[in-house]
């Protein structure tokens, strides 16, 4: 049985709380990505969601950036990853929706 996914309004409140918390209060990259990721989710683009247009839209990168030789995303991308977890085990415990960002791709579920 497939569940329904969380309504836009709820996404986007559990996202400002996870942007405000502690955990994520000393990584500016990481609540760049984070807003980033879930926005681009929240408007359909989730196609848009690959290596290359989120170093140069998150990162700065420009159009000869190369993802073989600058790990900037998929670093990034582990670091959240980690944040997640340890928001979700202690600040956000109670939250009533949880974002993810599936090992294998940058696509918020």
């Amino acid at each position: 049985m497939q569940h329904a996914p969380p309504a836009a309004p709820a996404v986007r409140e559990t996202l400002e709380r996870l942007l405000a918390s502690e955990t994520f209060g000393r990584s500016e990259r990481a609540r760049k990505l984070l807003r980033y990721l879930v926005e681009r989710e929240q408007a359909g683009e989730a196609d848009r969601l690959k290596g290359f247009s989120i170093a140069m839209d998150v990162f700065g990168r420009d159009g000869d950036f190369d993802p073989s030789t600058d790990a900037v995303v998929r670093v990034q991308a582990g670091r959240l990853r980690e944040l997640l977890q340890q928001y979700f085990a202690n600040e956000g415990v109670a939250e009533p929706v949880r974002i993810a960002i599936p090992r294998g791709g940058y696509v918020p579920s």
